[in-house]
Parts: C-alpha cells; structure tokens; sequence
C-alpha cells in the first residue's frame, strides 16, 4: 500500500503528523510525499525524517510547460490540481503497486483502513 499526499513547505509540519499515523496502523505501508517546492531541501533536510518513504518534487512529476502550469495558480491551487499529476506518477514509479490511498496532509489516522480495504476487495 502506498499512503500519499501532496503538499507545501509550510504544511510538511502535518504532512508528518499524518505520515506517523499512517506508519502507526499500516508499518509496512510506504508514504509518499508531493512537495510543491524547487529544491528538497528545506531549513532542515526532510528526508531525514523517518516516516517518510519517499519524496517526489512537483516539478519532477513530468507535467508539460511546468512552470506556466505553476505560475498561474497559488500554492493552494497548486496543491489542488497536482493531485492527478501526483497520482499518475505514483502508478509510473511504482508499476507494482496496485493500492494507492491518497490523504490531506491534516488527516490522523485513528485506525487501520481494514473497513476501506474490505469495501475495495468487494
């Protein structure tokens, strides 16, 4: 299962906040992370933090006439419309993986997905 979000540098504070959940109730799940930013790098190195799979810059997220794209929208905007770029190129880097769960960065994840998996499976 790939648990994923698409964020800014200023929400990676919940982003977190919902990837620890998420590694709490689904340990083997990878969480991915959409940073709308230029560079990875951020006042702190962020890959360092250790729930965290894997963190995909928007501008890498092969979109044509990205920077148009980007300079017409504000941040929020941005994060809104990305969301099926970011799908779309999860399912490019990960061909294998066939369960994706894309989240908000301000969800907390109380409990297992056990009833969203049985309603899937069905």
């Amino acid at each position: 299962m790939i648990i994923c979000t698409i964020t800014t540098a200023s929400h990676l504070p919940r982003a977190k906040v919902m990837a620890r959940s998420a590694k709490k109730h689904h340990p083997n799940a990878r969480v991915v992370v959409g940073l709308i930013e230029k560079k990875r790098r951020i006042r702190y190195d962020i890959r360092k933090f250790p729930y965290f799979d894997d963190i995909i810059l928007a501008k890498d997220m092969e979109i044509s006439n990205f920077n148009q794209f980007i300079f017409k929208r504000n941040v929020h905007e941005a994060a809104y419309t990305l969301k099926g770029y970011f799908l779309k190129h999860l399912f490019n880097v990960y061909p294998e993986e066939d369960d994706f769960k894309f989240l908000d960065t301000d969800m907390n994840i109380l409990g297992p997905f056990e009833e969203v998996q049985q309603v899937l499976r069905e």
